[in-house]
């Protein structure tokens, strides 16, 4: 049976025909239904994921979520799998993936059969690239805090070793 509304939460999505085999031989059917979700807007959507409207909007542009459907007035309606997929996204840039290495993942989780051994290997270089990325800014730090420490805060800016490092690169 195709897919049919009901009380707009519940949908029927297949019946099974039962034989009864004691008696008169009686036939049961069995409408068996799911609980589904119901629609969201872009805001809802966007609240539910705990993102802004526009994020949605651009991940969509970017085809990190799929077209969504559309109602009758032509609102676009989002589903359940729309809010995990955000929340996906949103878990994944806190561990430092960038938008196109979450393309990636998100390929990779939804392959049949996809094992764990790829999502370690990504994990892992990234954070190598992490590791990388604070030992990178642990070096800008030690340079800024020598320049800091060297300019006492007084007098005319040529004279200023921040100034003077930013403009030619010296530190006299």
């Amino acid at each position: 049976l195709d897919p049919l509304p009901v009380a707009g939460r519940l949908q029927i999505r297949s019946a099974k025909i039962i034989v009864d085999p004691v008696g008169k031989y009686r036939v049961y059917v069995v409408f068996m239904q799911t609980k589904t979700y119901p629609q969201l807007t872009r805001k809802q959507l966007a609240d539910a994921a705990g993102i802004g409207s526009e994020t949605v909007r651009f991940y969509e542009k970017r085809g990190l979520i799929s077209e969504p459907e559309r109602s009758a007035a032509g609102y676009r309606l989002y589903t359940q799998s729309d809010v995990e997929r955000l929340r996906f996204i949103r878990r994944s840039q806190q561990l430092g993936f960038t938008l196109s290495e979450i393309e990636e993942l998100t390929a990779l989780t939804e392959q049949p059969g996809a094992n764990r051994a790829e999502l370690k290997k990504r994990a892992a270089a990234k954070l190598v690239d992490i590791h990388h990325k604070i030992a990178d800014l642990q070096a800008i730090a030690a340079s800024l805090s020598g320049l800091v420490k060297s300019c006492d805060g007084k007098g005319d800016i040529e004279a200023c070793p921040i100034y003077r490092f930013m403009h030619d690169g010296s530190t006299r």
